[in-house]
């Protein structure tokens, strides 16, 4: 199977045995947060993934403000550093070390600096050697938006609307 069969509605998917067809036509996405917007009205926040990945406290910042909760995130950054990343090395035994109860309620009881300095120290030790290759191709990513180009449309529309009323 190619991208193409898969952005162009011939892919199913097998669940259990149950058959579900993948199958998104242009401008079905667009439909989908106009109708959540429409039934939510103001009680919808909406954020685009980049902000999250790029500024992961900015976003948590924005729900707090967005649910009326008082501030926790902006005196408390948190960590955002990727551990179980593609790029690191699966290290088997390390990995059952720390995920028993008894390494849990040890470092649950370590101080937040030391805490990061492992954290550190378990990035170059499993760090890979050789970078791994990005999935998507180029031709693909071009592929889907102009095959999806309405939705790419509504998404620079309503995000930078939303960077513009956040600004004020």
């Amino acid at each position: 199977m190619t991208f193409e069969d898969f952005i162009s509605g011939q892919y199913v998917l097998n669940e259990d045995g149950l058959n579900f067809p993948f199958n998104y036509q242009n401008g079905d996405i667009k439909k989908r947060i106009k109708s959540l917007i429409e039934h939510f009205g103001d009680r919808i926040l909406l954020l685009d993934y980049k902000e999250i990945q790029d500024n992961a406290n900015n976003a948590l910042i924005k729900i707090e403000c967005f649910l009326g909760v008082s501030p926790h995130f902006k005196n408390n950054p948190v960590n955002s550093e990727l551990i179980n990343a593609s790029n690191r090395k699966n290290i088997r035994l390390l990995t059952a070390l720390m995920r028993h109860p008894a390494f849990i309620g040890l470092a649950s009881r370590l101080p937040v600096s030391l805490v990061k300095k492992l954290r550190k120290m378990f990035d170059r030790f499993s760090q890979r050697s050789k970078p791994i290759q990005s999935y998507s191709r180029q031709v693909d990513v071009a592929m889907a938006r102009e095959r999806y180009n309405l939705d790419v449309e509504y998404y620079h529309q309503l995000f930078s609307r939303n960077d513009e009323s956040q600004q004020s």
